[in-house]
């Protein structure tokens, strides 16, 4: 089986969750990033998902509206969750925050 590296960065609340900066992962080609965050989210648990991924069909959930999920640079929106990584994709992952008064 063909495999492809992907590098994922964690940041803010999310680093707290993983516990790690980034990681350089190993995935099968073909691997979409919705299937890559559900994975992430099977690895670092229900405060991870909780964060990341909204409720819903937990088969194909969506993203947080509190999460912001970057793929080589660019927003990632609902259409992109199901297109399948390239081989040096990087994701980056952190959690909206707002400010106070």
């Amino acid at each position: 089986m063909n495999t492809v590296q992907v590098t994922v960065k964690y940041y803010n609340l999310v680093l707290e969750a993983t516990k790690k900066r980034s990681e350089t992962l190993s995935v099968p080609e073909g691997t979409t990033l919705r299937t890559l965050l559900l994975y992430l989210s099977e690895r670092y648990g229900r405060q991870f998902r909780e964060m990341i991924l909204s409720e819903g069909d937990a088969s194909a959930p969506s993203v947080s509206p509190h999460a912001r999920i970057f793929l080589d640079g660019d927003a990632v929106s609902e259409g992109i969750l199901d297109r399948s990584l390239e081989d040096g994709a990087e994701i980056s992952i952190f959690m909206a925050i707002s400010g106070g008064s």
